[in-house]
């Protein structure tokens, strides 16, 4: 265990990450969410140099947020790191907070399936230091096999993708970067169920040109028209999260989304995903069923999402 060192300071130029960080830990990531105003801290193992832990918050109103703006922050850590120092590091965090005066801690993290046994053992710890949960989302996620997904989907769900073939649907991955058709036609999409999306194209616009090879645009098209797209992240090297997806009323009879979900696990057969993310499936901070029942359908399995929250004393 003395081995270990917490720090807040930025670690030596020679220490190398030992863990998966996802985009929403990248620094670029951070300054896109806000400029300023944020505090990281570091797990450093002195014999190995290397960084095995870490948190990203930011500070505002004495309240400290991970993340800001983005769809998970909270805590990434290598896989062999014990127990007692995630939960120790968890205290230093927020020993520090409360010399800064922060009153209240949120954490959101990943999705559990991304590393079950981790995230299983942080939501203890986090439970075990006094942390409450203050939003649980469900999600769904598609395990990546060699396995085409047609073998794992519900046979109503195989009886659409076949319609849309032989309605000549095509699906695509777009070689360049249509963000403003596609955001455009996922925010008609929505707004025609009276949804909304929770960045503006302008938001998206930037992020994807710091991160050009993270996110991918897929489409499913009827001749020259837009039945379906999709925006998705690669979070990770071996996780793609379905960011935003819809499809077009006009084509509600073929399921559009079910040969555009296809696409995308057939794509990430191709580049060694995983694990692709179908996202929450919520309506405000209750479950939408329909939805997840629909993403069960297409052989996903359920998973959850938790935000903790603390108030400091």
């Amino acid at each position: 265990m003395n081995d270990y060192h917490f720090t807040d300071q930025a670690p030596p130029v020679d220490y190398r990450e030992d863990f998966k960080a996802s985009i929403f830990h990248d620094n670029r990531h951070l300054k896109l969410q806000a400029e300023s105003g944020w505090r990281s801290f570091y797990v450093l193992n002195q014999k190995h140099k290397t960084i095995q832990g870490i948190v990203h918050v930011h500070v505002k109103d004495h309240v400290a947020v991970s993340p800001l703006k983005a769809s998970f922050g909270s805590f990434a850590f290598t896989e062999s790191l014990p127990a007692e120092i995630i939960f120790r590091f968890i205290g230093f965090v927020e020993s520090a907070l409360i010399a800064l005066g922060i009153k209240q801690v949120v954490y959101t993290n990943p999705p559990t399936a991304y590393q079950s046994d981790q995230l299983q053992l942080l939501h203890v710890l986090l439970s075990n230091a006094g942390y409450q949960i203050q939003t649980a989302e469900v999600g769904a996620v598609l395990a990546v096999s060699h396995e085409p997904l047609e073998t794992k989907m519900n046979e109503w769900e195989v009886r659409k993708l076949k319609q849309a073939r032989e309605a000549e649907f095509v699906f695509t991955s777009a070689t360049v970067n249509p963000v403003d058709e596609i955001f455009q036609f996922i925010l008609n999409a929505r707004k025609e169920k009276g949804y909304t999306l929770s960045m503006t194209q302008v938001m998206l616009e930037r992020t994807v040109e710091v991160f050009p090879e993270e996110f991918i645009f897929f489409e499913v098209m009827k001749g020259y028209e837009r039945a379906a797209a999709s925006i998705a992240i690669r979070v990770t090297d071996d996780i793609l999260y379905n960011f935003y997806s819809a499809h077009h009323s006009r084509y509600d009879a073929w399921s559009p989304v079910v040969m555009l979900i296809d696409g995308m696990y057939g794509w990430c057969q191709q580049h060694g995903i995983r694990l692709l993310d179908l996202g929450t499936s919520a309506l405000g901070d209750q479950p939408n069923f329909s939805l997840l029942d629909f993403k069960l359908r297409l052989g996903a399995r359920p998973t959850s999402k938790f935000t903790f929250s603390k108030e400091l004393s």
